[in-house]
């Protein structure tokens, strides 16, 4: 589902909302929000992160720079922080699921630890949707089952940090 992005003069920056608008029939140059025509700059934008958006993520200052990157990440060495694109257009829940389950087998030796896990989706909304929860606790509580000391920073947060989880 495509998601607004941009400024409309009635409401300001858009990124900064949860907005579920239908997708206008309209002109492109009639603002969904506020109904001006040619004044704001919003726009429809598909709900994937793009390269650009994943080489702005990781180099946020709260990224690690030894992780890895699923999915979409160039196989490589192990890395102990792992960034996980909830929007990526090859995400798939059950995919990330044997990834960690392979991850809590290698948590047990000293140099394949995994000290964090950082979930990031365009939208709140698209992060509960894709994750197929509203509630995180569980299922972090799941893959710490074998070990307890496995990633003890796991955070969900928006692309611009308009909303982010307690860390679990």
């Amino acid at each position: 589902m495509p998601i607004l992005q941009g400024y409309c003069q009635e409401i300001g920056h858009v990124e900064t909302l949860e907005i579920s608008v239908a997708e206008p029939d309209g002109p492109a140059d009639t603002c969904p929000l506020c109904g001006q025509h040619q004044i704001c700059d919003v726009r429809w934008r598909e709900d994937e992160f793009t390269a650009y958006d994943m080489d702005r993520i990781l180099s946020d200052e709260d990224t690690p720079y030894n992780h890895n990157v699923y999915p979409g990440g160039v196989p490589g060495r192990f890395q102990p922080h792992l960034v996980v694109f909830v929007d990526h257009p090859a995400f798939d829940i059950e995919q990330l699921e044997d990834t960690l389950r392979r991850r809590v087998r290698r948590h047990a030796s000293p140099e394949t630890r995994t000290l964090s896990i950082r979930f990031v989706s365009l939208t709140k909304r698209s992060m509960f949707a894709k994750m197929g929860t509203k509630q995180f606790r569980p299922m972090v509580d799941r893959w710490r089952w074998l070990d307890a000391t496995f990633a003890p920073i796991i955070t969900f947060r928006t692309m611009n940090r308009s909303w982010q989880s307690r860390n679990f």
